[in-house]
């Protein structure tokens, strides 16, 4: 009789280390899952994203996800709605300037709109740049574009180099996106 005593105050300490070392795993394993979570629900650098074609406001077709003959793509993701695209336009049109007749970059715009909303958009801004819309909607989703505006560099298969979210209205936000353009082998150069 003397034994079971012995052998409860030995196993329910025992027990309760043993509930207290699983907690402290479940919590860490929680963390571990939400930080995966977060990272799935937005783009990443070494991303790849899926190609699709659309128009361009012109009616020319554009493959996103893929640049022609081996080049990167560019993008700026954008939305009519969205202020902070509006004020990021005079930096977009600059860095396209600069990088017009590049055999090493291509630049697009990618509207969160509709075709005739995106077609109004870039008359409004005298956009020099292709600019198409997502074919479907499960693309904004294969993109994660959650919010905009967003500058996205493609290599050229399709996969994520650079990522800036958020408005480029000063000139060292220009020079970054044209530097990161030069680290990566570009032929951008800053701007004068």
């Amino acid at each position: 009789m003397t034994a079971k005593p012995a052998v409860i105050r030995i196993v329910v300490p025992l027990l309760s280390i043993l509930i207290l070392v699983l907690a402290l795993q479940n919590r860490s394993i929680k963390a571990e899952y939400s930080q995966l979570l977060d990272q799935n629900r937005w783009l990443q650098v070494g991303s790849h994203v899926p190609r699709f074609t659309a128009a361009a406001q012109d009616g020319s077709p554009v493959t996103v996800g893929e640049g022609e003959t081996g080049k990167r793509q560019l993008l700026f993701m954008m939305s009519a709605k969205c202020s902070f695209c509006s004020a990021s336009v005079p930096a977009w049109q600059k860095i396209a300037q600069r990088l017009s007749g590049s055999s090493e970059v291509e630049v697009v715009g990618v509207s969160l709109d509709s075709a005739h909303v995106m077609r109004g958009y870039v008359r409004e801004h005298n956009l020099q740049f292709p600019v198409v819309n997502f074919p479907a909607p499960k693309f904004m989703d294969f993109y994660r574009v959650t919010a905009v505006p967003q500058v996205v560099l493609l290599d050229h298969e399709g996969r994520v180099e650079y990522l800036r979210k958020g408005s480029l209205t000063a000139a060292i936000a220009v020079d970054s996106v044209l530097t990161i353009l030069d680290l990566k082998g570009g032929a951008a150069g800053r701007l004068p």
